[in-house]
Order: C-alpha cells, then sequence, then structure tokens
C-alpha cells in the first residue's frame, strides 16, 4: 500500500472516529435524561427501561469500535497498518477491503477461516496485537 491509500485510510478512520464519539455524547446525554424520569405506569417504566438498555448497548458497540479505530491508527503511526494479524501471515489486507473497513486486522482468507472457527465454537487463535511499545 502507498502512502496516498494509507492516508485516504487514516482520514476515513478520523472521520469515523469524530463521529462516534458525536454519536456518544448525545447517547450519553439522552441515556441521563431517562435516568431521571419517573414513570408514571409500569408500561412507561419498561419502555423507558428497555430505551436505556438500547442506548447502553449502542454504546457499548461505539465504545468497541472506537477501540478498533485506535488500533488501527497505531499501526499507521508503527508502519504496520495493513499487514494480517493471523499468526504467521505475512499476507497484506487489500486496499479496496481496508478502503471499505479500515479496521479490518485480517485478509479476507485469514478472516473467513477465523469466522468459521469463531462459528463451530472452537478456541480461536490468537492474534497479534500492537503493543504501547510498537511491539505486535
Amino acid at each position: 500500500m502507498n502512502k496516498k491509500q494509507i492516508k485516504i485510510c487514516e482520514g476515513l478512520l478520523l472521520k469515523r472516529r469524530q463521529e462516534i464519539l458525536s454519536d456518544l455524547e448525545v447517547h450519553d446525554r439522552d441515556a441521563n435524561g431517562l435516568q431521571g424520569d419517573v414513570a408514571a405506569d409500569p408500561l412507561d417504566l419498561a419502555d423507558g427501561s428497555r430505551s436505556l438498555e438500547l442506548m447502553r448497548a449502542l454504546g457499548d458497540a461505539e465504545r468497541r469500535e472506537i477501540m478498533e479505530i485506535e488500533h488501527a491508527l497505531g499501526k499507521i503511526s508503527m508502519g504496520s497498518f495493513g499487514g494480517c494479524e493471523w499468526p504467521d501471515c505475512t499476507a497484506n489486507i487489500a486496499y479496496e477491503r481496508l478502503e471499505v473497513l479500515p479496521t479490518a486486522r485480517m485478509c479476507i482468507k485469514h478472516q473467513e477461516t477465523y469466522e468459521q472457527i469463531a462459528r463451530s465454537g472452537q478456541a480461536l487463535p490468537p492474534r497479534r496485537f500492537l503493543r504501547r511499545d510498537g511491539v505486535t
């Protein structure tokens, strides 16, 4: 992957991170508002609880996505962005895949293998992770 392609992916990651952070602020304000509401009847209480749980779930998914974005940005800064994290794989993730999903951690072949293993309930192989000191 060339520097221009990496810059494009970095821009996509930064833009998505900003969108998520803005959404989280809205979700947190809405959740705090729901917690302060006093329900008039049991149906209102159930509906409020369901809405609160939905907002918390959305917040958790968004927080996980932020972690994936931070991981990808870390790989960019360390110069390892685009490399497959499957053990012993030296392949690069296709730019077309990263353009659509810049947080992708594995090449398509190993992503499919990972998903098949996960569905089967077998133990997943450890992926390589980026440590704070830049070592995978």
